[in-house]
């Protein structure tokens, strides 16, 4: 199962764009921040940068696959957590965990904020939920 990043987290990329810019007037002579041109470029240069994240965030960045947790890194995809003898996948909560085979809980990095809202209905339906208390 493969889950996504919600689209909202692409916006923390957006200023990037410009904070790119900002240091130009200070070692490009003809450059100011009082001139709405700087201002354009810097809105379009934060509107690409909104676009490629949205590209980006659409990507699965991690996978469940049977009994492994796998994380997409630089060099691809590697295991973040693999299930031993009796261990389950379950949600309790708003957080994916590890259900040990004596009961206890162990939370992975998988948090409901941090997964499309489809490939959270998802999981939800594929494992067993509990209630966190």
């Amino acid at each position: 199962m493969k889950l996504r990043s919600p689209l909202w987290t692409a916006a923390f990329a957006a200023p990037v764009g410009v904070l790119a810019l900002l240091p130009l007037p200070l070692v490009e002579p003809g450059a100011s921040y009082a001139d709405p041109v700087f201002w354009y470029a810097a809105a379009a240069l934060s509107g690409a940068v909104l676009l490629v994240g949205l590209v980006v965030v659409r990507r699965p960045s991690m996978v469940i696959e049977g009994d492994r947790l796998l994380v997409r890194g630089a060099y691809g995809w590697s295991p973040r957590t693999v299930l031993a003898e009796g261990e389950r996948w379950v949600v309790a909560g708003d957080r994916l965990c590890l259900q040990r085979g004596d009961g206890s809980l162990e939370r992975t990095r998988i948090a409901r904020r941090m997964v499309d809202r489809r490939d959270w209905e998802r999981l939800r339906a594929a494992v067993p939920v509990l209630d966190p208390h």
